[in-house]
């Protein structure tokens, strides 16, 4: 039923129910000087059978002059509640409960208006002045809003979108839960999947703006909430409703935020910040923590990072390049493995000097070792599933120091997949390996070496 309801006829209505004005702003805006009766067609919200236009429901639902005598419930309510629970009899805490109707166009707008300033608290800042705060990003609200109102099950006419507005958290409610082909997990990985409950609605939001691609939405979402360092959006869907929360709360724990502290003055980027943090405590991290922690994809993205933090002379190299060659063979770990750079918060801070302690490395051979060169890495074949790590870095180690050591391994087993992608320090070890007559062995078998795809995923 709700898959089919915004397609079903309503043979009482007639071009005249809707509003022409807004139906014909949608037309100029697919085509200039489209009709309005064109218009419905194109975007298959009517069709001519017999005498004259039969209109559908989805016509009714995004362009009625009176919607709720067509649909009782077609409306957002906000609620705004004084705590992180809602209370009854005396305790009663809710500070607003403000009803929003209209048709789905008019619902989006005006309930956004109504919204937004609901989003701002007044809380107590770091300066010991009140101030207001923007909760959370508002593109990710309205896209939780736009969501709600175009994926709703509409065939439930006793409920509308409701907005519970808590002092830690939103949830947007609307009825109807997810379609059976897709699952909350689906949703919290990201896939992107998608399967539109109300299709004729959610195409006319596409072509007027109100959202992209299908299943896109979602992805914004979690990217939006990402950005500004707070925690992931919370999925909760069950027989009758299915819900968006979205939390003030930052990913950082409360020993973390502590450490921030430290650096408020330098107004640090997200990613800046999540290199620090990873610093705590005066910890040496490893470039390849780094790369890790931000999935980084471009060695000069994680290049200028790491100079915009040299910079600000907030981190430094603690250990030099030749003793980190010798780390790396000592514990048969890849080089970039080898922990060795310092956060120093701003009271520590030493100027770059290559007195101090002869433990100052220079920019560009700590950059060049950083970041992974495609020349100098091999794809290594027919090796044993049960292959480690570390008898794969000792025994390339023997042709050239290695920077990096990726084994793919199937997730339930363990085991590898039986391949590798093994990196250099230098281009001429692939070029010697790759030049040799004799096969490589390993463990009793014959190796097979070639030049690695760039486009591998790790």
């Amino acid at each position: 039923m709700s898959l089919e309801y915004d397609r079903q006829y309503v043979d009482a209505a007639t071009a005249h129910d809707l509003n022409s004005g807004l139906v014909q702003v949608v037309a100029t805006q697919i085509s200039p000087g489209m009709t309005i009766e064109k218009c419905l067609q194109y975007l298959d919200l009517a069709e001519y059978m017999g005498p004259g236009l039969r209109i559908r429901k989805g016509a009714l639902l995004l362009f009625a002059k009176e919607p709720n005598r067509w649909h009782p419930r077609l409306q957002l309510r906000i609620v705004k509640i004084e705590g992180i629970e809602l209370k009854t009899g005396a305790d009663y805490n809710v500070t607003l409960d403000q009803t929003v109707t209209g048709n789905i166009l008019e619902l989006i707008d005006k309930g956004w208006e109504a919204l937004r300033p609901q989003l701002v608290q007044t809380r107590l800042g770091t300066d010991a002045r009140f101030s207001n705060t923007v909760m959370y990003p508002e593109l990710a609200c309205r896209e939780a809003l736009v969501n709600a109102v175009s994926h709703r099950d509409y065939s439930e006419e006793g409920r509308g979108v409701e907005v519970f507005i808590f002092d830690d958290r939103m949830e947007v409610r609307n009825p109807g839960a997810l379609l059976s082909s897709i699952t909350v997990s689906d949703l919290l990985e990201l896939k992107g999947v998608h399967q539109s409950r109300n299709s004729i609605v959610s195409r006319v939001l596409r072509e007027v703006g109100y959202m992209r691609e299908l299943g896109e939405g979602m992805r914004r979402m979690f990217a939006l909430m990402k950005q500004n360092e707070l925690t992931d959006p919370e999925i909760i869907s069950d027989s009758n409703s299915f819900c968006v929360i979205l939390r003030h709360k930052t990913i950082y724990s409360p020993e973390e935020v502590l450490w921030l502290d430290n650096f408020q003055a330098y107004s640090l980027t997200r990613e800046q910040k999540a290199i620090v943090v990873l610093g705590l405590g005066g910890r040496l991290i490893s470039p390849q923590d780094i790369w890790d922690r931000l999935g980084i994809v471009d060695t000069d993205h994680y290049r200028q990072l790491i100079e915009s933090l040299r910079e600000l002379q907030l981190i430094r190299s603690e250990i030099p390049k030749t003793r980190a060659y010798q780390e790396a063979r000592r514990k048969k770990i890849p080089i970039r493995n080898v922990a060795r750079i310092r956060v120093l918060v701003p009271a520590q801070k030493v100027v770059s000097d290559a007195r101090v302690s002869g433990l100052v490395v220079s920019k560009s051979s700590e950059d060049r070792e950083d970041g992974p060169n495609i020349d100098a890495q091999l794809w290594i074949g027919n090796l044993p599933l049960s292959v480690k790590d570390s008898e794969l870095v000792e025994f390339f180690n023997q042709f050239g120091d290695v920077q990096s050591c990726y084994i793919p391994r199937n997730v339930e087993s363990g085991n590898t997949r039986g391949y590798a992608f093994v990196e250099f320090d230098s281009e001429r070890v692939v070029v010697e390996l790759l030049g040799k007559m004799e096969p490589l062995r390993f463990r009793g078998r014959s190796l097979v070496v070639r030049k690695a795809n760039p486009k591998r995923s790790k």
